[in-house]
């Protein structure tokens, strides 16, 4: 058996496309409420929340080119208000 697993990332101003073995995943970036900047950091992999309180993980690119769009366009909150909005999520 042979597997071909492809994954790859688009990247505009309103949102992040993931393909994932053939299925299109769709990000907006005004959806994106909270990113856990050090869980990100120290695992190589973008951890953020969208606005139902769903965590959602991508694998870190080479350049860093998510990670720094993610900041750029996301209408991030802080921690503390995160937590009030759902407070049965464990950060």
């Amino acid at each position: 058996y042979i597997s071909i697993t492809q994954t790859y990332y688009t990247i505009n101003k309103s949102c992040i496309q993931h393909f994932k073995m053939g299925k299109k995943y769709e990000y907006r970036w005004s959806e994106i409420i909270y990113i856990d900047q050090e869980w990100s950091k120290k695992h190589k992999m973008l951890l953020f929340y969208q606005n139902d309180g769903r965590a959602k993980y991508l694998a870190f690119d080479k350049k860093g080119i998510i990670w720094d769009y993610a900041i750029k366009y996301s209408h991030l909150i802080s921690r503390e208000e995160f937590l009030s909005r759902f407070p049965k999520v464990k950060l």
